[in-house]
């Protein structure tokens, strides 16, 4: 039944505060033949010294130390270092329901699927502990996958939720040159080698949403212009595999940029060419949005909003967010 060896891979920096519950959702998993890879990406708090006290303790954990590259280049050596049929990714401040792997593996081995991903529920500084024993399965195309991807539900453009084909992936790597959004160009570039996939609605990865964390703040730094460069990496991929969704593509592009306007404004930044930039891509991509019959009314109301006010309606989705997080967060 555990034939099949899965290696999932951790790639850790500065995370003591979450990551022992973390890896023990792993050592935990109902799933046996398992591999956990941790990936101490050159952490200088405690991190490494709690994933070593694991690897002593647990024969199924390895640790590896490196100097700080970033998550693409440490999921990158968690890649090269992965002995197992199945590549899995945990985010090291997240954590797993016990039975995850019991559930993308069977989904998986049901057909000739590429992957297998399962939902996420995002952790708003409480801690959910319902588990789910079932999970109903969907099966869908390249094409269906490459729409998923751009959604916010169910299979995303995240590679956390998922369980990969080792040999499907093949010298598929993470993008290191970017620092965020790296997993929604691994996604799309991984369906262009994939012909099917099957996921559960199911939640059973928790997605911690953290104040300090690169996604969890509304501040602006220059990192985060790395979401227009992995969008921008993405369009000739579904220009080619799929066209139809690609005002989908198109919406979100110009819903970051809109973003990245807000958190500029809010961060009082002064850097004319980013800004420059930032309104070309919006003067750019507004109209055609607007135009598009299959952008909802609701998506270009809130986008003509968001142009109008972007600091304004930043201010207030971090005033939601942080009602959310019990106005504590952690």
């Amino acid at each position: 039944m555990y034939k099949d060896l899965i290696s999932i891979i951790v790639p850790v920096y500065n995370v003591e505060k979450y990551l022992e519950k973390c890896l023990n959702s792993l050592v935990n998993q109902t799933y046996k033949n398992i591999e956990i890879i941790v990936v101490d990406d050159g952490s200088t708090d405690n991190s490494g010294r709690i994933a070593d006290d694991f690897a002593l303790k647990y024969d199924i954990v390895k640790v590896i130390h490196t100097k700080n590259g970033g998550v693409s280049a440490a999921r990158n050596a968690g890649i090269e270092n992965a002995n197992g049929e199945y590549i899995a990714f945990v985010d090291s401040d997240d954590w797993v329901d016990e039975n995850i792997f019991e559930h993308l593996h069977s989904m998986i081995i049901k057909g000739n699927y590429g992957l297998s991903a399962c939902n996420l529920l995002e952790e708003f500084g409480t801690e959910t502990e319902q588990l789910f024993e079932t999970a109903e399965f969907n099966v869908c195309d390249q094409k269906e996958l490459f729409n998923l991807i751009l959604d916010t539900n169910y299979v995303c453009g995240y590679a956390c939720n998922k369980l990969f084909r080792r040999d499907i992936m093949g010298e598929l790597r993470f993008d290191e040159r970017l620092t965020l959004c790296e997993d929604i160009d691994f996604c799309a570039r991984f369906a262009c080698k994939c012909e099917a996939s099957i996921y559960t609605k199911a939640p059973f990865y928790h997605y911690r949403q953290r104040k300090d964390s690169m996604t969890g703040d509304f501040s602006y730094n220059v990192r985060k212009l790395s979401v227009i460069k992995a969008y921008e990496n993405i369009m000739p991929i579904y220009a080619r595999y799929d066209a139809e969704d690609y005002c989908k593509l198109e919406r979100n592009y110009l819903k970051i940029n809109l973003n990245l306007k807000g958190r500029m404004i809010v961060s009082e930044i002064d850097d004319k060419e980013t800004c420059d930039m930032i309104e070309d891509n919006i003067k750019r991509y507004y109209p055609i949005v607007m135009r598009n019959k299959n952008i909802s009314l609701s998506d270009k109301v809130n986008i003509t909003l968001t142009k109008m006010f972007p600091a304004l309606l930043l201010r207030i989705k971090q005033f939601v967010l942080s009602r959310k997080r019990g106005l504590k967060n952690d």
